[in-house]
């Protein structure tokens, strides 16, 4: 706070000799500080977010997630990145994926979007797209709420989210299926699915374009509505899956999920799960 008032007052002043070298010294104190996460992947981090502050802390995110990555992903593989928030499972996967692979990273928020791309750029990953838009069962346009900077990880078109301030955007909606079109996406190695309670309505959007995706992570809460769950898993299994925790056991709904995550593994394939 000091040094922002600091570099506020010797810019309101008028010219002198110095001027410019001392700006460019304050602004270089003030620059945000990037921090070296797993696999040495470079993330602006902000401070204010705990979700943030536990990377700056412990260089990664769910540990068990993380490692079905780093097993799913292959050099030229491709992932899908839905609810990309501000990029951990993002740039995890275009580092795994390299120069040939290709990253969809997705996300409605403005803010969430707008550290996507720094993080990107930090560590030039030319082989990220990132996609500002909500995800459905149909395509359009829909309005959202902005989010709390402490925690802008909770957006959701399913209603009134738990951090909504008044401040309104319009984003596109979008489908999986227009997306895989849009990108001439025929096999999809890894879909990550992280939307607050939309995930039945992302897989609707892409049902008939399943067969092109090998593995879905998808995320189910603790107080999950039962009966969404167990449409969930319906469709999945229908579409010739089957589902395992993080840990590698069979999961059904109803079961804990570890991480709050459930693994969905085309059948005959091997479970990339310890």
């Amino acid at each position: 706070m000091i040094m922002e008032r600091t570099y506020e007052y010797i810019l309101k002043l008028p010219n002198f000799r110095g001027k410019a070298r001392i700006d460019e010294a304050l602004r270089h104190f003030l620059r945000p500080k990037v921090s070296r996460i797993i696999h040495d992947i470079a993330m602006d981090l902000d401070p204010e977010e705990w979700l943030q502050i536990d990377l700056r802390k412990f260089g990664r995110l769910e540990p068990r997630t993380t490692a079905a990555f780093e097993r799913i992903l292959k050099h030229g593989g491709i992932c899908v990145d839905v609810g990309a928030h501000i990029g951990y499972h993002a740039m995890l996967a275009c580092h795994l994926v390299g120069t040939s692979g290709q990253v969809f990273a997705i996300d409605p928020q403005p803010y969430n979007c707008n550290r996507l791309l720094i993080n990107a750029g930090l560590n030039r990953f030319a082989n990220c797209t990132v996609v500002v838009a909500a995800v459905g069962c149909s395509e359009g346009f829909v309005s959202l709420k902005k989010q709390s900077r402490r925690d802008a990880s909770r957006l959701t078109v399913q209603g009134s989210g738990p951090n909504d301030e008044a401040v309104l955007f319009l984003v596109p909606l979008i489908t999986l299926a227009w997306l895989f079109r849009r990108y001439a996406l025929h096999r999809v190695d890894l879909l990550k699915l992280d939307v607050e309670g939309s995930e039945l309505e992302v897989l609707q959007g892409i049902r008939e374009a399943l067969d092109s995706v090998e593995n879905i992570i998808f995320e189910i809460l603790p107080g999950e509505d039962q009966y969404r769950a167990q449409q969930i898993e319906a469709l999945l299994r229908a579409s010739g899956y089957q589902l395992f925790d993080m840990d590698g056991n069979e999961w059904h709904c109803g079961l804990p999920c570890i991480e709050n995550n459930v693994l969905a593994c085309r059948t005959g394939m091997s479970n990339p799960c310890p």
